[in-house]
């Protein structure tokens, strides 16, 4: 049995939303890369935007890294976030857009985590593959 080595996509922008359609692109690319369906290219793509989105709730400027870790069957995505400037936490007002973003996200993917941490945000997703599609 060949063994198999994982694969790590990596890409690191400033946090600017007319940057943040890099992130898109690279996420629907590694899923293609890794054999996703076009529905399955889709999903990632949208909860990757929303990740970002999130993470990046008042944050003026700083690093977004991303890192795609393609396995047997399914990408880990980790997107860190590190803003130039502590964070403020969220208030009553954003807890109706954080929600529904936390919604379309946990929708779209197998499994979401998020942490936040003064000036550091992180999130890790994972979205697999459906196996039935790609057993022939």
């Amino acid at each position: 049995m060949e063994e198999h080595i994982p694969v790590r996509v990596q890409l690191t922008i400033p946090y600017r939303d007319d940057l943040l359609m890099l992130a898109r692109l690279v996420a629907a690319a590694t899923a293609s890369v890794a054999g996703f369906n076009v529905e399955e290219v889709e999903d990632l793509r949208l909860a990757v935007y929303e990740c970002c989105l999130r993470l990046g709730v008042g944050a003026s400027d700083g690093a977004l890294a991303l890192s795609f870790e393609l396995q047997d069957d399914a990408i880990a995505v980790d997107l860190d976030l590190q803003a130039t400037a502590e964070l403020p936490s969220f208030g009553d007002s954003d807890q109706v857009e954080v929600t529904l973003s936390e919604q379309i996200v946990d929708a779209l993917v197998d499994s979401v985590e998020l942490s936040f941490d003064g000036p550091r945000r992180h999130a890790r997703l994972v979205s697999r593959r459906n196996s039935l599609i790609h057993e022939q």
